[in-house]
C-alpha cells in the first residue's frame, strides 16, 4: 500500500514479514527481520495483522524462519528462541527486493521504486530508469504530483504485455507531461557538487554519451528474490 501525505511527507507502508501455519500448510512470508518501518508504528501494524489473523483463525509466528528438512521450518524469534513447525505442504511468499544495475554509482546516488515515499521531501525533477509497470506507475504518479519526470527505457515499454496496449500508455503519458528517452541506458551517475545526482546515458544505436542532472534517481530494474536465507538447499 502506497500513500502520498502532505502532513506527514512521503511514506512507504510496509507490513512486517510473516510466518503463517495453518490448515496443513506453512506459509514462509519473510526470512529476516529486516524492514522498512515507515509510516505507522510498528505496534500498530503489528497489531491490525493480529486481529486480522486471529479473526482468520490463522496463527502468527513473528520469527525468521528457515528450512531444516523438506517440510520442517525452524522460527528464531528476537529472543534467540527456536520453535519448530511442519507442513505437509508449504508455500514460499517471500517477495523480493529491487535490482541494481551493476553501474558505477548505482548504490550510492540512486534510490529505488521502494523507497520514494520514504524520502524525507518531494523527489523533484526526476529520472526513473526502466520500462517496467513498477517504473511506469512510479513515473505517473510524480508527474500527476506536478514535478518534472524523464523515463529511459532500453528497448520497449511493459516487455511482455500487449505492445499495442503499452504504446497507448506511453502515449497517454507523454501528452500529460512524462517525458521519455528510449533506446538508452545508464553507464554511470555521479554526484554533483550541488547535490544531484549526474547522469551518464548511452545512445544504443549511436553509441554517443550524454549526461543530465536531477534532484532523484529511480531505479525500477527488476525484483530479486528474498530466498538465499531460507535454507532451500535442505
Amino acid at each position: 500500500m502506497w500513500i502520498y501525505s502532505s502532513a506527514a511527507g512521503w511514506e512507504e507502508i510496509c507490513f512486517r514479514r510473516l510466518l503463517l501455519q495453518v490448515s496443513g500448510f506453512v506459509f514462509l512470508v519473510g526470512a529476516s527481520f529486516e524492514q522498512h518501518e515507515y509510516g505507522f508504528p510498528r505496534a500498530a501494524k503489528r497489531l491490525a495483522i493480529a486481529h486480522t489473523l486471529r479473526d482468520a483463525k490463522v496463527e502468527y509466528i513473528n520469527a525468521r524462519g528457515k528450512f531444516t528438512g523438506p517440510h520442517t521450518i525452524d522460527c528464531t524469534n528476537r529472543k534467540g528462541e527456536v520453535k519448530s513447525i511442519s507442513g505437509r505442504r508449504i508455500l514460499i511468499a517471500v517477495g523480493g527486493r529491487p535490482s541494481y544495475l551493476g553501474v558505477p554509482g548505482d548504490k550510492e546516488c540512486c534510490i529505488t521504486s521502494d523507497d520514494v515515499f520514504s524520502l524525507p521531501s518531494s523527489p523533484g525533477k526526476t529520472l526513473v530508469i526502466g520500462g517496467s509497470y513498477i517504473a511506469l506507475e512510479t513515473a505517473g504518479l510524480l508527474t500527476a504530483l506536478g514535478l518534472d519526470v524523464t523515463v529511459v527505457i532500453r528497448s520497449i515499454a511493459l516487455r511482455g504485455f500487449d505492445q499495442q496496449v503499452a504504446d497507448a500508455i506511453v502515449e497517454y503519458m507523454e501528452r500529460h507531461g512524462t517525458q521519455f528517452i528510449r533506446g538508452a541506458i545508464p553507464t554511470k551517475f555521479e554526484k554533483t557538487a550541488d547535490g544531484k545526482v549526474k547522469a551518464t546515458l548511452k545512445n544504443l544505436d549511436m553509441g554517443f554519451e550524454t549526461d543530465n542532472d536531477y534532484d532523484t534517481v529511480i531505479l525500477a530494474v527488476g525484483r530479486r528474490a528474498l530466498t538465499d536465507a531460507l535454507g532451500l538447499e535442505t
